[in-house]
């Protein structure tokens, strides 16, 4: 894991928060993966 790891989940919590998903889960590669719930299919 990257030592910004927090830092890149707050920006997926960001990028999460301007769609209907609820939730951001910081993926391998510092992609962000957005969810209505966890478990769930979402966005990128």
């Amino acid at each position: 894991m990257v030592s910004q790891g927090p830092m890149n989940s707050h920006i997926c919590i960001q990028k999460c928060s301007h769609t209907n998903h609820k939730y951001a889960i910081l993926m391998e590669g510092g992609k962000c993966y957005c969810t209505s719930r966890y478990g769930l299919n979402g966005k990128y």
